[in-house]
């Protein structure tokens, strides 16, 4: 067997590693959010549930994933079961507005964002 990695051999590899953590970090996103609503992640990622709590949810999904990690909106569309970035672009436009229209969506988004970063913990990192 060949002890070197050509080129091609390393892009696969790191591929595979990227999509492996962006899947973990969709699921731990998606997960924490359900939890805060009561949704399990099945429904929120079945886009024929338009319910508002499920569709609230979906949307706060989508923003965390696209501002706060940064990932790309076809994917984030594709994993939450949604026809394309367009969607994405949407949610995270309504989410900054009722962030920057209403003080209690700010609160909601801190609780949000403190349940999925787990940043209410007592201890300090070091």
């Amino acid at each position: 067997m060949n002890r070197f990695l050509n080129n091609k051999t390393i892009v696969m590899i790191l591929l595979k590693e990227y999509y492996a953590n962006t899947k973990t970090i969709c699921r731990h996103v998606s997960l924490q959010v359900g939890n805060m609503y009561g949704i399990k992640t099945n429904k929120i990622r079945n886009n024929k549930c338009r319910d508002k709590d499920t569709v609230e949810a979906r949307q706060i999904i989508a923003f965390f994933l696209c501002v706060y990690e940064d990932l790309n909106m076809d994917a984030i569309a594709s994993f939450l079961g949604c026809s394309d970035h367009s969607w994405v672009r949407y949610a995270i436009n309504n989410i900054s507005d009722k962030i920057e229209a209403y003080d209690e969506w700010n609160e909601k988004m801190n609780k949000v964002r403190n349940q999925i970063y787990n940043l209410d913990r007592k201890e300090v990192l070091a």
